[in-house]
Parts: C-alpha cells; structure tokens; sequence
C-alpha cells in the first residue's frame, strides 16, 4: 500500500502540477479541513498558490489561513471567507462571495469537509429539512451546481467530498429525506435511528455527486470516507447510547489525527500517480469516484444506484434553490 505522506514528500519539483492552483475548503476552520490545509502548506511541489478556508468561525478560519502562509513562507497566499452553509440563503452567499473573490474558472479543487456524523435526532432547519442533515448532505452538491453556474470553476476541477459514501436506506423516501416519520415511529430506538440517518447521509449524497457528475463529466468527483479522525471538535458531535461508549474506546484506540489522515486526500488529488487511482474504481459511478480512508475504491448503495431515485432527488434539491 502506497505511503501518502512519504509520496507526497517525495514530490519532485518536475511534477506536472500547474503552480497556480486555488484550492476552496469548507469546513476548514477545524478538523479534516484544517488538517488539509495544514498538510497542503507544508508540502512542496503541489502546484498552489492560494487557499481559501471556509467556515463559521472566523477566529479559526483566520489562524489557519495565517498558518498556512507561515507554514509555506508565503509561497501560498491563504485567505478567509466567513460562510454559514446551514441554510439555502447562507450557500447561495457562499457561492457569490467565492465567485467575486475568485472569479472565472478561478477555483482548481472544491474540498468539502463540513460537518460530521448525524446525533440520532431531528431538529428542523430554516429550509424545512434537519439541519445537521442540510449541512452534511445537501449544503455540498447545492453548493457545486452554485459555483459551475457562475462559471467559478476551472473546466478540470476535482471535487472532493469528505463525508461517508457508499451506504444504502433500502426505504427512504424523497418526501421524507430528513427522516421526520421515521423519527416518530423509531423514539425509542435512537440508536437504530442513528444508523439510518447516516445510511440516509450516504444516500443523499452519492446520489446527487452521481447525477452531478453525470451532468458536467469534465469534473473529476470524489467521495472519500475518512474513517476514525479525532478532531478537536470530536466530543461536540452526541451520538446516542451504546454508540457514544464505543466511540470513545474506539476514538482512544484506533483514531487517526486530522494531519495524519490528510495525507491521503491531499495524494489523490494533487499526486501526479494517483491519477490512475482516482480514474479507476467502480466505472459504473461515471466521472464519480468513491474511496474509503485507504483510498481502496467503494461502490455506491442500491438507492443512490437508482437513476430514478437520483433524478426525483435532484430536482428536488433544485427547487429548494428557487
């Protein structure tokens, strides 16, 4: 199995990488995010010249674009644009701040890392779906279609989503994506409901990558499981019981850093030999690729496999543009 970090160290100052790539990342304030930007400063050879963090916090989203300049003794210029992609109206203003800050064909890679596990409860959001649901599974193909119709991004840009793929909901329903009746029939179950919704998280989003990537094949689309990461916001996502016991032992035992899983991400989509990787896998996914925190490729589930459930998903995430 390939060594990222040690690959990505090797990196020779030949590789084919352009020099003047911007790189977006949401959800980079903390966590996988921050270690990915963390990890792009510190590595030579890439190919970038700016980073744009994204996020709630400005405090952090600051210090982390400071560090990044630091990092690279200002070869990357890093910046930060405050952005609340918990609503309909907080993407919409993400997609214009990041098209008049960046303008045409501007941004070479969109890493979306916002976000974290579902909680095992529903709490409605301003757009009439659960609000933790919205920002994990929504927020992130809303937010592509937003920045391909401004024309923000570049003709060949990568696309990476780091969340959860490659999961099923046998059952779910285009009418009740948040889970709402589920919820009232399962009360007691919360842990079992914890279960759908994520398999429900992975659903929404491979399905709408898939039908993205089906519309614009020019994008590369990358669906990446990150595994075990602890974060610094690790104990602020509350996980029903038993999960949360076995979530702390697991966290203590088997976790990886955010700077430490990094490396894998950062290798598949800047590595000049991973291009092989990142156009193989399941070809049935199209110009969508799904990999676990190895970066051994995955399929999609049944549901998000269905071209109709994709195409009722899809227009129904449109209208809620309108």
């Amino acid at each position: 199995m390939t060594d990222f970090k040690a690959a990505l160290d090797k990196l020779s100052s030949n590789s084919d990488n352009k020099s003047d790539q911007t790189v977006v990342i949401v959800g980079g304030t903390s966590g996988v995010g921050a270690g990915i930007a963390r990890r792009i400063s510190t590595t030579n050879n890439l190919g970038v010249s700016q980073v744009i963090i994204c996020g709630r916090n400005s405090e952090r989203g600051q210090a982390i674009a400071k560090l990044v300049e630091d990092n690279s003794e200002n070869r990357i210029k890093a910046r930060f644009i405050r952005g609340d992609v918990s609503t309909v109206t907080g993407i919409k203003q993400l997609a214009k701040d990041l098209a008049e800050s960046c303008g045409s064909s501007c941004i070479q890679h969109l890493i979306q890392t916002q976000n974290g596990p579902p909680t095992g409860d529903v709490t409605g959001g301003e757009d009439g779906e659960d609000t933790n649901f919205f920002i994990q599974s929504i927020s992130r193909p809303l937010l592509i279609h937003l920045l391909h119709e401004s024309e923000t991004l570049s003709p060949k840009s990568i696309l990476t989503c780091i969340a959860n793929p490659g999961q099923t909901l046998p059952d779910l329903s285009i009418d009740d994506l948040s889970l709402t009746n589920k919820k009232k029939i399962e009360n007691k179950y919360r842990f079992r409901f914890f279960m759908e919704q994520s398999a429900r998280d992975s659903c929404v989003l491979d399905a709408s990558l898939k039908e993205l990537s089906d519309k614009h094949p020019q994008y590369t689309f990358l669906h990446l499981f990150p595994g075990l990461v602890s974060s610094e916001d690790a104990g602020q996502f509350i996980v029903p019981f038993p999960l949360n016991i076995a979530f702390k032992i697991a966290f203590a035992l088997f976790s990886a850093t955010p700077d430490d899983y990094s490396a894998a991400p950062v290798y598949l989509t800047f590595h000049p030999e991973a291009e092989s990787t990142r156009q193989g896998g399941d070809q049935n996914s199209g110009s969508l690729r799904l990999f676990d925190s190895k970066l051994k490729p995955m399929t999609m589930g049944a549901w998000a496999s269905d071209s109709s459930n994709r195409k009722q998903l899809w227009e129904k995430l449109v209208k809620m543009l309108d």
